[in-house]
């Protein structure tokens, strides 16, 4: 599906889907209004600004009172224009002209894939607060979950949601991403879709002319298989072979004289006995 898609499904009618490609990006404001002038069912960043809307999604939510002077004008208009779709120029007060001013919008009648009917609004001439190109950008894709960047016509980055940013990895051109042929096809066709490195990509061209840029949404990244790290096998500690316990060195015999020799050291040599002999009495 475009990425400029709605609630409606535009990828059934690509004549809708490349108009509003063609305007998403516009420095002038665009609208697709319901007949009855109750909604706003898709504008581009600088419409969405002009009736107090953050971005292009919260504009769509947005309802519109009766009297609300945008609002009865598309009423008004609606049932005159050509069924067929024949394009008419008008001028048309509320729509954000300066000084009360009316606008210049070309205005047809456009049938949605399900039957219902819309009316496309044009602004000729610029309207509402200035934009840069950077930050009608932003406006387009709130959302920030989005795996999503935005490049000039000529490759250079201008934009990328968070998520993007991750996956990009301070990559800057088309061409350093290597998606090259894939930019060049959406430059011509509208829309190119391929398999890279980063997985699954779609480029798609938005605005023209001077506001021209390759819008590149990311799908799933490559899985990649963390590597099997074969563990070493434990290395087995080497049995210890059996050994005979050693024998005691044998001592050798001593001879006979030696032993004898050492029994009389042994042997405690007796103390001469000593007589002790009271010694007689003397007689005096």
């Amino acid at each position: 599906m475009p990425t400029v898609a709605s609630e409606f499904d535009l990828s059934r009618d690509p004549r809708l889907a490349g108009q509003l490609a063609d305007y998403a990006t516009s420095a002038s404001p665009v609208w697709l209004w319901s007949t009855d002038g109750s909604r706003i069912l898709w504008a581009n960043a600088v419409g969405a600004a002009i009736f107090g809307a953050a971005n292009v999604s919260e504009c769509a939510t947005r309802r519109f009172d009766a009297k609300h002077p945008a609002a009865a004008a598309i009423r008004r208009l609606a049932p005159t224009l050509p069924s067929s779709g024949q394009p008419r120029l008008e001028r048309l007060r509320g729509f954000g002209a300066s000084f009360g001013r009316a606008l210049t919008c070309v205005c047809s009648r456009i049938v949605l894939p399900e039957g219902r009917a819309a009316v496309l609004i044009v602004a000729t001439e610029q309207a509402g607060s200035a934009l840069p190109l950077r930050e009608r950008i932003r406006r387009l894709f709130p959302d920030a979950e989005q795996t999503l960047a935005v490049f000039s016509a000529d490759g250079i980055s201008l934009w990328a949601t968070e998520a993007a940013q991750k996956r990009l990895a301070g990559t800057s051109t088309l061409s350093a991403l290597g998606i090259a042929a894939l930019a060049a096809e959406a430059s011509e066709t509208g829309r190119a879709s391929g398999a890279t490195r980063y997985g699954p990509v779609t480029v798609e061209r938005l605005g023209r002319n001077a506001s021209a840029v390759l819008v590149v949404k990311f799908g799933a990244p490559p899985h990649v298989e963390a590597p099997v790290i074969e563990s070493a096998p434990a290395k087995s500690e080497p049995t210890p072979a059996t050994t005979e316990p050693e024998a005691e060195p044998e001592t050798p015999a001593r001879s006979a004289v030696a032993t004898e020799a050492e029994a009389e050291l042994a042997t405690p040599t007796p103390s001469p006995a000593v007589e002790s002999q009271a010694a007689p009495p003397q007689i005096s």
